[in-house]
């Protein structure tokens, strides 16, 4: 911690998330699905997702009087990425994911969006990482270089402290930051 509050002009802390927080609810209850029995892959990731907003949030408030920025990232939907590879994402699998978020979006289209490329995606994270005209906006939560405002339960106070302290339960350490 010492090196991020030592830097020069503010250190900033980028986390990825995604949109596809979009496809679950915040759920500190059960964080392994009841040992996973209740598991579903796009649930899961969508908690995920949400946990990483959460946390962000988090700690951007934690972090705000030492000078260190904080923020979630979502840099687009990136076809090309390890992630549909490394994670065996089927074709079948992609569009239950879409059909999740439909039903999620009242039952409406999803407004259309260009895939992102690898590079466009990094330049996603670089702009919340390096660029000093946002900072003032952290704790905040970027989609596509752009500052948006997340769904109500993703910016939740409440469920953003409780995720830290169900983290610091998990993890076995206090964070006093």
């Amino acid at each position: 911690m010492g090196e991020l509050v030592a830097a020069e002009k503010g250190a900033t802390i980028v986390n990825l998330s995604s949109r596809g927080y979009e496809l679950a609810e915040v759920n500190l209850e059960g964080p392994n699905f009841k040992d996973g029995r209740l598991y579903h892959p796009w649930n899961a990731y969508g908690q995920s997702k949400i946990a990483n907003i959460l946390f962000s949030r988090s700690l951007g408030k934690k972090l705000r009087n030492k000078g260190i920025a904080a923020f979630a990232v979502h840099p687009g939907l990136i076809m090309e990425s390890q992630f549909f590879i490394n994670a065996k994402v089927s074709q079948e699998l992609l569009m239950e994911g879409f059909e999740m978020a439909r039903a999620r979006n009242d039952g409406n289209p999803l407004p259309p969006r260009a895939n992102a490329t690898l590079t466009q995606g990094a330049a996603c994270v670089l702009v919340a990482a390096l660029d000093p005209s946002i900072r003032e906006y952290s704790p905040a939560y970027m989609v596509e270089n752009q500052i948006v405002k997340p769904k109500t339960y993703a910016t939740n106070e409440a469920n953003a402290e409780a995720l830290w302290k169900l983290s610091e339960k998990l993890v076995g350490e206090k964070f006093d930051i």
